[in-house]
């Protein structure tokens, strides 16, 4: 497998720091009687517009959830939007924009983790926290100077990739096959799985094959993969189309092995591209179970329905929904309504309650909130997804 190249953490890094040095935030955020900006930087169109377009519309259900309940210290809280293209270029250069045009106080965002780190070292530059609704390894990792101001909002995948190996070995399977996108997300995850094949005698992975994320034929891969005849196929990607081409691909070449997904991977739209006979393989590390939500779960399905919009079935409602909850109980804890104020509330270590089925708790030294009870197991039924045990 590819580790994730080194010139990639260096563009993400030269990019971000030619935007900061365009200037800091446009207007104060302490002005009482101003709504208090949340940005969201989220991919509206390109291959990531199947999970940000949902974010953003729950992501909007929990502000005006948020509002309708007083909002915050007395103020209205407002979601700015913008369109990362699935680009991190354009995520980088539009968390710019929502910091020195709009006075952002915090940024939801991005839809994948490469945009994420893209932007992260802009808005650590402007003190602005980033609610990372990734999986992807590298977003919260120590090492990087964007580290204190990003606090993860999904389940790392340093959690949920070995969560998914133990799983198959569990189901009795040994010869794993891995496919992945050529992103942070896919790479990061390659790459703690070749770490843990070196280490693990219980286990081999017989195959690993990657594709871009925009890749419409997977063909070449899905062959390559069944010529290694693995007993599983474990699936560290988020592209619906990947996704969906790969399980109709590897249906139709007769490899009809259980194929284990990451959170990404629990979409209603990779079922439809897949076709539901395809689908029928999948095992996916959840945060929801869409089957049998919990009631606070159901609640926001509802209110996803009455602002006019169907639930995606899957993580990515979560996500858009949590980061805002996350960002508005830690405000409402600040010792002042600012970036450095938010960021010192998500650090003290209190609970803050979502609609994940546990609260997030961050430190100084951990910004990945979630840890593996926060995951459910889910498979497909008839087109659904549904409760796995």
């Amino acid at each position: 497998m590819r580790k994730m190249p080194k010139a990639v953490w260096a563009g993400m890094v030269g990019l971000s720091f030619l935007l900061t040095a365009c200037g800091g935030p446009a207007q104060s955020a302490s002005n009482d009687n101003q709504p208090i900006k949340i940005g969201a930087v989220l991919s509206l169109t390109g291959p990531a517009a199947a999970f940000g377009i949902p974010e953003r519309n729950a992501a909007q259900v929990a502000v005006d959830k948020v509002n309708a309940e007083g909002g915050i210290k007395g103020r209205q809280l407002e979601l700015v939007v913008a369109d990362d293209k699935t680009n991190p270029t354009e995520a980088a250069r539009a968390a710019q924009r929502l910091i020195s045009s709009q006075g952002v106080v915090a940024i939801v965002g991005s839809s994948t983790g490469s945009g994420t780190l893209a932007m992260a070292p802009v808005a650590a530059q402007n003190k602005v926290p980033v609610l990372a609704p990734n999986g992807t390894i590298g977003v919260t990792d120590p090492a990087q100077s964007f580290f204190p101001w990003v606090f993860r909002t999904s389940v790392s995948d340093t959690v949920t990739i070995p969560a998914l190996l133990e799983r198959a070995k569990k189901d009795g399977h040994r010869k794993i096959a891995v496919f992945y996108q050529e992103d942070a997300l896919g790479r990061f995850s390659a790459e703690l799985l070749q770490k843990m094949d070196a280490k693990d005698d219980q286990f081999e992975i017989v195959s690993a094959a990657a594709v871009p994320l925009e890749a419409t034929d997977v063909s070449a891969q899905a062959t390559k993969i069944r010529e290694a005849k693995p007993d599983a196929v474990i699936l560290p990607l988020s592209s619906v189309g990947v996704g969906g081409s790969f399980l109709r691909t590897t249906h139709e070449l007769g490899l009809n092995v259980p194929m284990y997904g990451a959170l990404a991977v629990a979409q209603d739209a990779i079922i439809k591209n897949a076709g539901e006979e395809a689908s029928k393989r999948l095992i996916v590390a959840n945060m929801i179970n869409p089957s049998a939500p919990t009631v606070e779960q159901q609640k926001l399905y509802d209110l996803i329905r009455k602002a006019g919009n169907e639930p995606a079935g899957g993580f990515a409602d979560l996500f858009g929904a949590n980061s805002i909850a996350v960002a508005a109980a830690a405000l409402k804890e600040a010792s002042t309504v600012s970036g450095e104020g938010l960021r010192d509330a998500l650090e003290n270590g209190k609970e803050y309650v979502a609609w994940a089925i546990q609260p997030y708790r961050y430190s100084a030294d951990n910004h990945d909130g979630l840890a593996s009870n926060a995951l459910v197991w889910t498979t497909v039924d008839r087109g659904k997804f549904v409760s796995a045990d």
